[in-house]
């Protein structure tokens, strides 16, 4: 009897810990975890030059009272105020302003199968870069990037969490963020594509730096034909190599 009366209470746990919805921060930035994921619940500090990414305003959740907690309406006039924030790059000791622009209304976004299950954000989109005028270490975020928006009639600010906007260090393997890579001249170059799907290989005919990404959209079309199929469809155009006074041969 006491054997049972544990099962029954570890599956009430299980119950109870499945039933509770993954806790957002208000102000927190998140992006999809990857392709397969329809969550966006995994938090980042840094934006790379030309990524999108979403800041958590609160949830969707109908009947609610308005404000952080929750509503079913989208939060709208959403900008930025730069009053009290630089974008600062430490190479030249010069500021750069508004690397980040915002759209104008809330987004509906999954973060779980729980109640609530969406949340609203605010899509926000770092400024492309040229390579050639990019800092090596990116650009430092000083002073509080604050979001003004209204919802359901009533005005709030949040404090959008980023700390830089910079290319994430280059390792062997580049998915949809950005990555920087560094040669010198005569240098041998290999670099390992995702999944193991090919490597870019070659020698360095002079000093360049490469920002490298793969290039994925969910193909719905054909994923909605097949909903209980536990694979995803891809368009895709590939490896990307934007370069700036260079080829890629």
């Amino acid at each position: 009897m006491k054997k049972f009366l544990t099962a029954l209470l570890m599956i009430a746990m299980i119950v109870a810990m499945t039933s509770v919805a993954l806790a957002l921060t208000p102000g927190d930035v998140y992006i999809k975890e990857d392709d397969d994921d329809d969550y966006y619940t995994d938090d980042i500090d840094t934006i790379s030059p030309g990524q999108t990414a979403y800041v958590f305003l609160g949830y969707y959740e109908r009947g609610e009272e308005a404000g952080p907690n929750g509503s079913e309406n989208a939060p709208k006039s959403i900008k930025i105020d730069y009053d009290d924030v630089e974008f600062y790059d430490n190479e030249s000791d010069e500021e750069v302003k508004k690397l980040i622009t915002v759209t104008s209304k809330g987004q509906k976004k999954k973060i779980d199968d729980s109640d609530p299950k969406y949340g609203w954000f605010a899509q926000i989109k770092a400024k492309s870069v040229k390579m050639s005028s990019y800092p090596e270490d990116g650009y430092d975020i000083i002073g509080d990037l604050v979001l003004e928006f209204t919802w359901d009639g009533d005005k709030y600010t949040e404090t959008i969490n980023l700390d830089t906007v910079s290319y994430d260090e280059a390792d062997e393997e580049f998915e949809d963020d950005a990555k920087m890579f560094e040669y010198e001249k005569d240098d041998d170059v290999e670099i390992d594509l995702p999944d193991e799907d090919g490597i870019f290989t070659g020698v360095a005919r002079k000093d360049f730096e490469v920002v490298a990404s793969m290039n994925t959209k969910v193909n719905s079309s054909l994923l909605n034909k097949y909903p209980n199929a536990d694979i995803r469809f891809y368009n895709g155009s590939g490896t990307v190599f934007p370069v700036s006074k260079g080829k890629m041969i």
